[in-house]
């Protein structure tokens, strides 16, 4: 498959969406509707990142970051994949979203999308008791990651917003293809610590490359418990990075 058959795949399923912080999360509610030009019930908003005080109340304190994306205007159609669009497009499909299971819902949706993508893929869907897990394998199960799993994170936050708005789901959508996000988070936890490790060494801060929401909030975590180690991010959309510093003060780890 080409580059840009890959571009094409990846900006359909992204969403017109912000990504905001703020102290609270009616503050930073506030300042995305503003930017999006939309009202509250306009949106779907998915918490990144929950406020965290620091020390002292301000050394390593952490803001509230929110994903809002709009999901009942007009979409654009080379960018946000319309449910009932996908369908009318299909040979055969007269009908949207007929079956009554979240699994079917689910299914049904993911199959529209990749057949309008021509993705070759196969979709296993169960769900628990707590969330919907689907699992990709197949021909073309390796374009749906994308690059650090932006394609993979964009195509699951559109089929929680289809599944929350369309059908009232309460339960999240995981999807993953094999052992991906496990192996991503083994990979950025290794790193993390790693980069930490050498922080406490050199007492300098180390500025790590830009990467997508998901990565930076296992950074976060992954390094929590550390008692001389803080870590904040920096920069702005696809730019944004994680930089891990030292807290002086603090008894080594």
């Amino acid at each position: 498959m080409s580059a840009s058959r890959r571009n094409h795949i990846r900006q359909v399923i992204l969403m017109k969406e912000v990504i905001q912080e703020g102290r609270t999360r009616e503050e930073a509610l506030k300042a995305a509707l503003e930017k999006l030009g939309a009202d509250e019930n306009d949106v779907f908003v998915e918490v990144l990142e929950t406020p965290r005080e620091g020390l002292f109340g301000l050394i390593g304190s952490r803001n509230i970051k929110l994903r809002v994306a709009l999901v009942n205007t007009a979409p654009e159609p080379e960018i946000e994949p319309d449910p009932n669009r996908i369908a009318s497009t299909l040979p055969g499909s007269p009908r949207v979203f007929s079956d009554d299971t979240p699994e079917d819902q689910v299914r049904d949706f993911l199959e529209k999308v990749f057949k309008c993508l021509e993705v070759e893929c196969d979709i296993d869907v169960c769900e628990g008791q707590n969330d919907i897990s689907v699992d990709i394998t197949g021909k073309d199960a390796g374009v749906v990651i994308g690059k650090f799993g932006q394609t993979l994170d964009s195509l699951q936050f559109i089929t929680n917003v289809v599944m929350t708005k369309k059908f009232g789901n309460k339960k999240k959508v995981v999807i993953n293809v094999g052992d991906y996000r496990k192996r991503r988070e083994e990979s950025v936890h290794k790193m993390a610590r790693s980069v930490a490790r050498k922080v406490m060494k050199t007492h300098k801060p180390e500025a790590l490359a830009p990467m997508p929401p998901q990565d930076r909030r296992i950074i976060h975590l992954a390094l929590a418990n550390y008692k001389n180690i803080v870590t904040t991010s920096e920069g702005t959309g696809k730019n944004r990075k994680v930089v891990i510093s030292f807290k002086s003060g603090s008894p080594t780890r």
